[in-house]
């Protein structure tokens, strides 16, 4: 096998160096890369405050759900506004994020969001309770914002005013 000339070798060692737009080529592909992952973080981080919200209507909704219960099972029927509920601070809300919390006639609750979060403020997120009207002994369930409505059961007003991006997925309608 003949040798390779002193060309050859020449051309043969400047393969194994990168040409010079190679590193600005790699710099380019970084910055991508990074604004895709600041991106991604930033979606993600604007999520969460909206999923922090709602988790605080569903543990305010705890004891309001309980007291509302309550009067349905001493009253035969659900109230018609504030006064007729007694929590601490019927019209208020004691959280960070809602700003009030409502009555409304036939049961439904209205948790309405303050000025915390811009993406929420004024927005409401209602929860409606429902029996199956053929047999008045079955339990108390309740329907979170768009969520769908089962058959025999008397309809609530939704006031929900949520767009279905910002509703947890169980308030979503399916």
């Amino acid at each position: 096998m003949p040798m390779p000339s002193l060309r050859a070798w020449r051309f043969l060692r400047e393969l194994d160096e990168p040409p010079d737009w190679v590193p600005v080529a790699e710099l380019l592909v970084l910055v991508v890369v990074a604004g895709l992952m600041i991106g991604i973080a930033l979606t993600a981080w604007l999520s969460s405050r909206v999923h922090v919200a709602q988790t605080e209507v569903l543990n305010l909704a705890l004891g309001t759900r309980a007291n509302m219960a309550e009067y349905y099972a001493v009253h035969g029927s659900w109230p018609e506004s504030d006064p007729q509920i007694i929590w601490p601070g019927a019209g208020e809300s004691g959280g960070k994020y809602v700003n009030t919390i409502h009555v409304r006639p036939g049961g439904a609750v209205d948790f309405v969001f303050g000025s915390q979060n811009a993406e929420l403020a004024g927005q409401t997120l209602t929860l409606r309770p429902w029996q199956n009207s053929a047999g008045a002994d079955l339990p108390i369930a309740w329907l979170c914002g768009r969520a769908q409505r089962p058959p025999l059961v008397t309809n609530v007003a939704n006031a929900t005013t949520l767009t279905t991006a910002q509703l947890a997925s169980p308030c979503r309608k399916h």
